[in-house]
């Protein structure tokens, strides 16, 4: 809104000089507030696409919108991904000033097919309006129907130290989202901020997941040492490429045992836990 109302306090130009009368330039604009946005399936309430016209005076002006999927390699197609709320595909502004806003809601057709995108496409205004730079808005439909659902989402993690049971135990706040069809990021192990995820694959039919070793939970002592997963009882030094693997439940609960963190280079383990993550 800010930015529009810069450009029309700047609309009018007033050029002055001692032979010459003052002349008014005037700009009118229709556009996007943004240009990007996401609703996720199912939803009973549709995404508020706001669109705004700006002009120094005088009357509004109508201005149709189009779908395009051009250049989208999962495109979302109206009447089978979404449907458009609005009476018609147009909007009308009855002022020189004004807002109004595209309604629409995607369709859950209960079967997987990844996230969906279109491209909302304003067309040429009337009434010697013309469109800003924000003439185009990508609209995200966020599928729900991912086959690794049940283990997607915000966990409690309940690490079980092996190195002091009891005393060194660890609870970890969990966030898992998917990367692919069959992987998912893991946020939050450990605790940690950054790097960021490890990654980890599930089989949904083997209700199995497994997290490759040497994976950084975090650095330490500017980034010298690096804290990585691998598996490991504590007390002995295991194989420190040796990977995890875990079982998964139908309720969406996830079990890891002999979970290390093992310090590299250096050589010697943080802990080892007995790991359960519980979605919450």
């Amino acid at each position: 809104i800010f930015k529009y109302l810069l450009i029309i306090s700047l609309g009018v130009i007033i050029f002055t000089s001692c032979e010459e009368d003052p002349i008014t330039l005037e700009q009118k604009i229709v556009g996007f507030a943004s240009v990007s946005g996401s609703i996720a399936e199912p939803s009973n309430t549709p995404i508020a696409i706001p669109v705004y016209n700006a002009a120094t005076s005088g009357s509004g002006c109508t201005v149709a919108f189009t779908f395009s999927v051009e250049g989208i390699a999962n495109p979302a197609v109206e009447g089978t991904d979404f449907t458009v709320v609005n009476a018609q595909n147009s909007l009308t502004f009855n002022s020189s000033y004004q807002t109004d806003t595209i309604f629409i809601l995607p369709i859950n057709n209960g079967d997987y097919e990844g996230n969906k995108t279109v491209t909302v496409v304003l067309g040429t205004p009337t009434n010697g309006f013309e469109l800003t730079a924000e003439s185009n808005f990508t609209l995200t439909l966020v599928d729900d129907e991912h086959p690794l659902a049940a283990w997607l989402g915000s966990f409690t993690a309940d690490a079980q130290s092996y190195g002091k049971p009891g005393v060194w135990d660890e609870v970890w706040n969990i966030t898992i989202e998917p990367e692919t069809e069959t992987e998912v990021l893991i946020y939050g192990v450990g605790g940690a901020v950054a790097p960021g995820a490890i990654i980890a694959t599930i089989d949904a039919n083997a209700m199995t997941i497994t997290i490759a070793a040497g994976q950084v939970v975090l650095d330490m002592y500017g980034a010298f040492y690096h804290m990585t997963i691998a598996y490991s009882d504590y007390f002995t030094i295991n194989n420190p490429g040796q990977g995890l693997t875990g079982t998964i439940s139908a309720d969406g609960s996830i079990h890891v045992d002999f979970w290390g963190h093992y310090y590299a280079p250096g050589g010697w383990w943080w802990d080892a836990f007995n790991v359960y993550l519980t979605k919450n």
